[in-house]
Order: C-alpha cells, then sequence, then structure tokens
C-alpha cells in the first residue's frame, strides 16, 4: 500500500470513527433457484468498499491470536488450530450416551437450535456487553461498533442502484470480521449450557 493509503487507515484508527462513505455497501441478490419468485429465493452478497474490508481484515488479524484464550474448547468454528470437523465426532458421542441407559438416570437432554439469520438477529449493544465483560479495551470496542453500526446497504437491482437502508441491529454476510463477532457472542449461549 502506498504510504498516503496507509496514513489514512492510521488516521480512521487513531480517530475511532469510520466515515459512513467508507461503510457503505451495495447488496445484489442472486437467485437460488432457476425462476425465482419470493425473496427467499435469493442470496444476498454484500459488496464491501475496500477500504472497510482492509479496516476489517485488521481488525480480524489482531483478533484472531487470542480466540483460544477466551473462547471455550467445545467451540471449534473460527478459532485457529481447532477443526470443525471434530464436532461431528462429538455430537456422534453424545447421541450414542444418549441413546444408552445412563443418559436417562441423569435426566439428559439433546438441543437442536435453529441458527438461521442469526447474524441479523444480533442485538448491537448485546455485542458491546459481551465484548465489556470479556475484558475488552473500551478502544477496541469502539472500532468493532463503528463497523458494524455505521453501515448502510444500497440493493443493486437489474445493475441499478436502489434506496438506503441503515440497519438498527446485526452483523453482516461477507465481513471477515463477522464471524468472529458472532463467536464472542455464541460464547454467551455456550456459559449458559455449561452451567445449566
Amino acid at each position: 500500500m502506498g504510504p498516503k493509503i496507509v496514513e489514512e487507515f492510521q488516521e480512521i484508527f487513531k480517530a475511532g470513527y469510520i466515515p459512513s462513505s467508507i461503510n457503505s455497501t451495495y447488496v445484489r441478490l442472486i437467485p437460488k433457484v432457476p425462476s425465482p419468485k419470493t425473496v427467499a429465493e435469493y442470496i444476498p452478497s454484500a459488496l464491501c468498499n475496500v477500504y472497510y474490508k482492509v479496516i476489517s481484515k485488521i481488525l480480524t488479524r489482531r483478533l484472531q491470536p487470542i480466540l483460544p484464550t477466551i473462547i471455550s474448547e467445545n467451540q471449534t468454528a473460527f478459532v485457529p488450530e481447532r477443526a470443525i470437523s471434530d464436532n461431528v465426532l462429538i455430537t456422534h458421542e453424545n447421541l450414542h450416551y444418549l441413546k444408552s441407559s445412563g443418559a436417562t438416570k441423569h435426566c439428559s437432554m439433546a438441543v437442536k437450535m435453529d441458527m438461521s439469520n442469526a447474524y441479523d438477529r444480533l442485538e448491537w449493544g448485546f455485542i458491546v456487553a459481551v465484548m465489556e465483560r470479556m475484558g475488552f479495551h473500551p478502544k477496541w470496542i469502539n472500532w468493532i461498533f463503528q463497523c458494524i453500526s455505521t453501515v448502510s446497504y444500497t440493493f443493486l437491482i437489474n445493475g441499478s442502484a436502489q434506496g438506503r437502508v441503515s440497519p438498527q441491529r446485526g452483523i453482516r454476510q461477507g465481513d471477515p470480521l463477522s464471524p468472529f463477532i458472532f463467536i464472542l457472542c455464541s460464547e454467551v449461549l455456550s456459559g449458559l449450557c455449561k452451567n445449566a
């Protein structure tokens, strides 16, 4: 990167503010089926600003090394040196235990949760509260909050930009930071299940 661009990124991080122009996103709807009839038959594809993607990637790279120390071992997705494929074996072992006679003696059960649209349903205040509780520095929390709260969406319909939407909650699909924000928030549910 050129010195001018590096200087601009440094200024954004010093100021702790992401201009809305950097965080504007075009959304293109890609059909899942040959002749879609409903919105559910489309996959939204977010086309983020390159400046924003660089900011998000910088934050992601800084977050990844500490994840193994703050995310419980039963969460394997997106945590370095953990394999999500281990969950298949764990699930198999748990189901085998539930089918055995020992499970009925201990009132055990399995819970299957629908995580569809989970990114869209995350409240920003909850994300901030989780990060505060985990001990993140206020400056870091502000950077994350700027990334999620300054976003706006413009939809590309037949190649033409239509409307502008500014969400009040949620994290976006396709953002390098989103999976990591999601697993931080999932850690709350994981802790509740562990202590139940």
